[in-house]
């Protein structure tokens, strides 16, 4: 029976009877071909007539009922095919106005072509028919004629028929229902389901995965390989954003760009369905009822403690023995899809690579800035410096950071999510690798001390003094004379005299300008004649003593006459 039309006698008394019944609306509505509402008017009608039995259904006349259903003298029955016919309403008001008989035809197109709904059809219709003052059809009626006007228009009820060629395709979706997990605190945490199925055998693979993120769809569809030990050449997938950023109907989508890259790294082309309709995968669809239905129901019934790698392997032997070991099509005779992939499927598509390459979050643009690096969440990476200003690209994985340059590796990194840099001496600029190199070599005052001390007790004993004053702020004096003790050509004794003389002066005065000043006038004494260094071992071992030194120092120097040695007095 059409849904709005008027129903037969014998109809009418079998939806009485269903309605007495217990069962639910819409399954008396479909097993009597009529619409959930008709159901619905039916109990309010015997609610009225105070019918509470099927008895009292069996004992009615047909005109009875049928007075019941549209009321007294509403209709009428025929007895020769039994059709309650319910009497005009236009026509019993004898209204003086003739009704405008609606134009279906022109309805029907701007229903079907300009996707207007039925309800403003209806107020058009409305607005016409008061224009030249005419009445109208009644709303049901304009209805039921627009449906089935509409249900011509379309033709019958028909799919396109899929070809898929065995080990081309996989279809990717996620089930409805959630399952509970028990994590390693006893908290029982939601997992959502991934379900993968062939196109051609429909073997299925399904894995709980801590939600729809980017990173644990492309974690499992790795899963699957690896369990599968092939690789098809198509993946098709709905639009959901770990997928699909957008996907407008009869235009192109936008793939997630981590999702996108990491499936050209697999070698999988990715085929995004039609938003809202899933037509080129419904086998997938399937699929994931299959699972819900005879696998998580199943394992919802479980009373033991469920780990994630034990709720997985009990996911898998489920849906191997309830799924893919049935038999497939024709009532569960057929051949099981587990078969079908073993002879078909698993011979046709491409082998499984050698390493299955790991999920990496993939950054197409990232512009290398002055410092030769790139900054990625709060952590900056380096790249060789030649690279300042030019846009590269990055690959992030749990533990790695590859920066590439038009697909050629440039840089590797640890990953470091917390804020800072790292910045690698092989990337930088010779003259900035000096400046790094001599901070790494003098990080702290105790480094200086340290090298200074092994190169000279005196030296080392002006670092210690110094430091009791100065900060870290004014220690390149210090480096500098450290080099030149490691690079000094003559007789460090030289050297100490002019440390001494340095440490005579006002610790203001304590910076490598003065010493080079003091240096350069014992060169001169020394080249005179006026200053001679003694090499005894006395002396040797005087100099070589810290505590033999104070801050006006020892005299280790013999003048080669009285006015040598009383000009340095002077001069101290």
């Amino acid at each position: 029976m059409s849904k709005g039309k008027n129903l037969t006698t014998s109809q009418l008394r079998k939806i009485c009877e269903g309605a007495l019944s217990n069962l639910p609306e819409r399954l008396v509505a479909r097993v009597n071909s009529c619409s959930p509402a008709t159901v619905s008017k039916v109990k309010r009608r015997l609610e009225v007539a105070d019918i509470t039995s099927v008895l009292q259904i069996a004992n009615m006349s047909d005109q009875e009922l049928a007075d019941m259903y549209y009321g007294t003298g509403r209709a009428v029955s025929t007895h020769a095919d039994t059709t309650v016919i319910r009497a005009n309403r236009r026509l019993e008001k004898q209204s003086a106005k003739p009704v405008l008989k609606p134009d279906y035809k022109h309805y029907v197109e701007l229903y079907l072509d300009k996707k207007i709904k039925m309800q403003v059809l209806f107020g058009m219709y409305k607005e016409q028919a008061a224009e030249v003052e005419y009445k109208t059809v009644c709303r049901s009626t304009f209805y039921d004629y627009m449906r089935e006007k509409i249900c011509a228009a379309l033709g019958p009820d028909v799919y396109m028929p899929q070809q898929h060629n065995y080990g081309d395709e996989v279809a990717i979706d996620y089930c409805g229902d959630v399952f509970g997990i028990t994590s390693a605190d006893g908290s029982v945490v939601n997992y959502a389901v991934c379900v993968l199925a062939w196109a051609a055998s429909n073997l299925v693979y399904a894995e709980f995965i801590p939600g729809q993120t980017t990173a644990a769809t492309c974690e499992a569809i790795a899963h699957a390989l690896q369990r599968w030990q092939c690789v098809p050449r198509i993946l098709s997938c709905d639009n959901a954003k770990s997928m699909v950023i957008k996907h407008v109907l009869g235009r192109e989508p936008i793939l997630n760009l981590s999702f996108s890259h990491y499936m050209s790294l697999l070698g999988i082309s990715v085929l995004a369905n039609n938003p809202r309709k899933p037509s080129e995968k419904s086998y997938v669809e399937l699929s994931v009822r299959l699972v819900q239905d005879r696998v998580l129901k199943r394992m919802q019934l479980t009373q033991s403690v469920l780990y994630l790698n034990q709720a997985n392997v009990m996911l898998m032997d489920l849906v191997d023995r309830e799924i893919n070991a049935v038999g497939f099509r024709h009532n569960g005779t057929g051949t099981p899809r587990k078969e079908l992939f073993e002879q078909n499927e698993k011979p046709a598509a491409r082998k499984l690579m050698e390493f299955i390459p790991e999920f990496v979050e993939y950054l197409p643009y990232l512009k290398v800035d002055r410092t030769y690096a790139v900054t990625i969440g709060k952590h900056k990476y380096s790249v060789p410096w030649r690279y300042a200003g030019e846009a590269v690209q990055a690959e992030l994985s749990t533990t790695k950071v590859k920066i590439y340059l038009d697909h050629k590796l440039i840089a590797e990194h640890q990953r470091d999510d917390s804020p800072g840099s790292s910045i690698k001496d092989e990337h930088m600029k010779p003259e900035h690798l000096a400046v790094q190199k001599k901070r790494k070599e003098f990080p702290n005052a105790a480094s200086i001390i340290t090298a200074a001390s092994s190169e000279s007790s005196i030296l080392g004993e002006f670092c210690q003094r110094f430091f009791t004053l100065n900060d870290m702020n004014r220690a390149n004096g210090l480096i500098h004379m450290i080099h030149l003790y490691k690079n000094a050509k003559e007789d460090r004794k030289t050297l100490d005299e002019a440390v001494k003389r340095l440490m005579y002066r006002t610790p203001s005065e304590w910076d490598s300008y003065t010493f080079d000043k003091e240096l350069s006038s014992v060169r001169s004494e020394i080249k005179s004649g006026s200053l001679k260094i003694s090499e005894t071992a006395k002396q040797s071992a005087e100099d070589n003593s810290l505590s033999s030194l104070c801050l006006h120092g020892r005299e280790e120097f013999v003048g080669a006459s009285d006015e040598a040695s009383v000009s340095k007095k002077n001069h101290q």
